[in-house]
């Protein structure tokens, strides 16, 4: 069932399908973590139904956002999404696979890339059937793919932005060097202050040089609202 969710911010709303993978906190977490004003040129990947791009569109001075998805539904899911708040002549979605991405995009020509990649190495476990097995688990793309995508479509000093599983941060850290991203910021998520980390947020520069800081862990039960969570002021 497709349903409307609205997302706090500039009226936008969003097409879901509710048998499919629909965004929550972590994909929201890493908006907050990513955007900055002075981004002016964006790209996400597995994008999923762009509430990445939506929200960017709000959050950052992007004269240009692009989403690459490579499920044919979920890509006419997010245009739909992108024609209904009125954002087609700043949202571009790109129906196409990651590890195609020269032949769908220019390198070295965008600010930030940012990507919410399926948290679950290939055989990692136990994998549900359906339209949410490729946003959870890596059968289409794995982090290396990702960050081989970033590295291409970055500009020098341009930022990649992930948020992934605690557990795959070492897999994280060695996909990123491999392709020259040098993580340079990172953050903990925790469900309680007494839990351990179960997700991360971490940022990489291409072409800097090593020096990681690691900031103070972000905990989620402490009432706020989820816009409340990451205070980048």
């Amino acid at each position: 069932m497709i349903r409307t969710d609205d997302l706090f911010i500039n009226g936008l709303k969003i097409y879901q399908d509710t048998e499919g993978f629909c965004f929550g906190t972590d994909s929201l977490l890493l908006a907050k973590f990513a955007f900055v004003k002075k981004t002016l040129a964006m790209c996400d990947l597995c994008t999923g139904t762009a509430v990445l791009p939506l929200l960017a569109s709000a959050e950052t001075l992007c004269e240009k956002i692009y989403g690459v998805e490579i499920s044919p539904e979920i890509a006419a899911l997010a245009n739909r999404s992108v024609c209904f708040n009125g954002l087609g002549d700043k949202i571009n979605i790109i129906e196409g696979d990651v590890r195609d991405i020269r032949n769908l995009l220019p390198g070295s020509k965008f600010d930030l890339v940012t990507v919410n990649p399926p948290y679950m190495p290939r055989g990692g476990g136990f994998l549900s059937c359906g339209k949410k097995t490729a946003a959870r688990a890596e059968t289409e793309c794995s982090l290396a793919d990702v960050c081989a995508a970033a590295a291409y479509l970055l500009k020098n000093r341009g930022r990649l932005c992930v948020v992934s599983r605690a557990d795959r941060l070492s897999d994280l850290f060695d996909a990123m060097k491999k392709y020259g991203l040098e993580p340079k910021r990172l953050v903990t998520v925790q469900s309680k202050p007494e839990n351990a980390p179960y997700i991360i947020l971490c940022e990489a520069v291409a072409g800097a040089s090593p020096g990681l800081i690691i900031e103070k862990p972000l905990v989620l039960d402490d009432g706020k609202t989820i816009w409340n969570y990451y205070d980048r002021k």
